[in-house]
């Protein structure tokens, strides 16, 4: 089953008569694929372009300080929020003890603690076809790659809800 999510579609018509605007809510495919990030602290700008169905560099764009954030000190909650605002999809974050024993949704971005694997920790995106891990091939860089994982590959820290019902 593909994910869904119900979004309002408008659209203005011309008439001999004038302008029309027909508004309707339909049934959208999330259609998230596997972005790649494109630098060391990238992962939360790759699961956002994924999330949003755009390109990584388009995202970069998005995130304030991306193009220097994205080599240096990476992402947090608050600025995966405006981002993905400024793209219309709604945000809501709380840490994983909050969070609980609930199922995390499709759609979801949640960062993993650090580790001994990942020292600055990581976000991955889930999707219908499991994670999507940005740097799944990590510590490689040249080229680094990008894909889908059945688990988790560390503990969940934060999770970024981005399901449309706030």
């Amino acid at each position: 089953m593909a994910a869904l999510e119900l979004v309002e579609l408008s659209v203005r018509v011309r008439t001999p008569l004038g302008t029309l605007q027909i508004a309707c809510m339909v049934w959208w495919d999330l259609g998230m694929k596997a972005v790649t990030q494109e630098s060391p602290m990238g992962c939360a700008i790759a699961c956002c372009a994924s999330r949003a169905g755009s390109s990584y560099r388009k995202m970069r764009a998005l995130f304030e300080g991306g193009d220097i954030k994205d080599w240096t000190t990476g992402f947090y909650t608050k600025d995966i929020k405006k981002a993905l605002n400024k793209v219309g999809i709604p945000v809501e974050g709380c840490g994983a003890k909050d969070w609980g024993n609930k199922r995390i949704p499709v759609g979801s971005i949640v960062f993993i603690e650090r580790s001994k694997k990942y020292p600055a920790g990581h976000f991955l995106l889930k999707t219908e076809n499991g994670w999507m891990d940005p740097w799944i091939n990590f510590p490689h860089m040249k080229p680094a790659k990008s894909g889908f994982r059945k688990k988790l590959p560390g503990k969940v820290y934060w999770v970024i809800d981005t399901r449309d019902r706030f």
